[in-house]
C-alpha cells in the first residue's frame, strides 16, 4: 500500500517548517521516539528552543529533556549554549553503526513520561501490538492490569524502543516461571528488559538464545533451592551470577558447593554460594575430581592438628621469639 500527503486541509493551517533529508535516511533507526520528538519541537520552533519547553511538551523532567538532546548534540546536528562543538565535529559520518545503537541505548537512564490513562488508551488504539501485548501481561500476571501496569508497557515500547515480539517472550517466559512458583512481578519484567536493552538484546534471535540461557540457570536454582531451602525466585542480578557460574563450572560442581554450604554456612544464602564458588575458582577448582582433593587435604589438616593438640604441641607458629626471650634471661634485661 502507498501513502501520500493530503495537500489540502486543516493539518496545514499551522504552517509548515523543513527536516533535512538526512533525519528520515539515516535517524529513524538510530535515534529513540522521543529523540525525534525532540527534534521536531525544536524544527517547528525556527530552530530554537528551550530544555524547558521540550520537557513541558513531552511530559519530562528538564534533566531528561537534556539527556536526549545530547544525542543531536553528539550527532552534530544541534548546538547548545557552553558545550563545544569540536569534540563533535564530523562525528556523525565516523559514528560506528554499535556506537550508535549505545548511545540510543543510553535513555535507559532517563525516566520514561508519566502517561495519563487516556494517553495509553490512546497508545494502545494506535498500536494493535501493544493492545496484545496487555492482554499477553494480564494472563502473566494473573490479574487485571492497573494503570501503572499499562503505562510501563506502553513506555517499554514506545520510550524505549523495545520490540512488542521480544516484550511478550518475556511475558510468555515469565507465565511459565510463575506456574513454577516463582514471583513474577510487573517490576521484575521492566528489569529483565533494562538489562536485555543494556545487553544489546534487540532480536528476536538474540533473545531465545539468552531465555534458554536464563531458563537453564533458574532449572539449576530451583534444584538448589529445594535442596538447602532458599528463596526460588532470582533477581535478574541473581540470574545472571548463575550464568556465570555455568560458565565456569558444570552443574554438578555448582551442586556440590551447595552441599558444602549446607555442611559449612551456619545461616546458608545466595551470597555463601556465590563466594564458595568464587573461591573455587581462584584456587583453580573446576572438577568434581578437584572438589574432592580440596576437601581431603582439608580433612588431612584438620586430622594433624588434632593430633598435634592431643600431644599438647603447638599447631600454629608462636607470635613470641622463645630465643630472644632466653637470651634476655642471660643478660638479666628486663623481658
Amino acid at each position: 500500500m502507498n501513502y501520500q500527503i493530503v495537500p489540502i486541509g486543516g493539518v496545514w493551517q499551522g504552517g509548515m517548517f523543513s527536516v533535512p533529508q538526512a533525519i528520515a535516511d539515516k535517524y529513524l533507526k538510530l535515534s529513540s521516539e522521543y529523540q525525534i520528538k525532540a527534534l521536531l519541537i525544536v524544527l517547528g520552533s525556527g530552530g530554537v528552543s528551550s530544555s524547558k519547553e521540550i520537557a513541558r511538551r513531552l511530559g519530562i523532567t528538564e534533566a531528561d529533556a537534556q539527556g536526549i538532546m545530547e544525542f543531536w548534540i553528539a550527532e552534530g546536528v544541534l548546538s547548545a549554549e557552553g558545550v563545544s562543538q569540536k569534540a563533535y565535529a564530523n562525528q556523525s559520518d565516523a559514528l560506528p553503526q554499535k556506537k550508535a545503537e549505545e548511545q540510543k541505548r543510553t535513555s535507559l537512564e532517563i525516566k520514561p513520561p508519566t502517561l495519563t490513562p487516556a494517553e495509553v488508551k490512546t497508545a494502545a488504539l494506535e498500536n494493535a501490538e501493544l493492545e496484545e501485548l496487555f492482554n499477553e501481561a494480564q494472563v502473566a500476571f494473573g490479574r487485571t492490569l492497573s494503570h501503572k501496569d499499562e503505562e510501563l508497557l506502553a513506555n517499554l515500547v514506545g520510550f524505549y524502543g523495545m520490540k512488542p515480539e521480544i516484550i511478550l517472550m518475556i511475558l510468555t517466559f515469565a507465565k511459565s516461571e510463575k506456574e513454577k512458583g516463582s514471583l513474577i512481578s510487573p517490576n521484575y519484567i521492566y528489569k529483565i528488559v533494562e538489562n536485555w536493552l543494556d545487553e544489546g538484546i534487540v532480536t528476536v534471535a538474540l533473545a531465545e538464545e539468552k531465555l534458554r540461557a536464563v531458563e537453564g540457570s533458574n532449572k539449576l536454582w530451583r534444584e538448589i533451592s529445594g535442596r538447602c531451602n532458599l528463596k526460588k525466585t532470582l533477581t535478574p542480578k541473581q540470574a545472571a551470577r548463575v550464568a556465570e557460574w555455568q560458565a565456569d563450572f558444570s552443574n554438578s560442581v555448582i551442586l556440590l558447593a551447595a552441599d558444602a554450604m549446607m555442611e559449612n554456612a551456619e545461616k546458608p544464602c545466595f551470597n555463601y554460594l556465590d563466594t564458595t564458588l568464587f573461591n573455587w575458582k581462584k584456587q583453580g577448582i573446576k572438577t568434581e575430581g578437584d572438589v574432592e582433593k580440596s576437601k581431603e587435604q582439608f580433612r588431612q589438616q584438620k586430622k594433624e592438628k588434632e593430633s598435634k593438640a592431643a600431644q599438647g604441641k603447638i599447631s600454629r607458629k608462636p607470635t613470641y621469639n622463645l630465643d630472644k626471650i632466653k637470651k634476655d634471661i642471660l643478660n638479666n634485661t628486663e623481658i
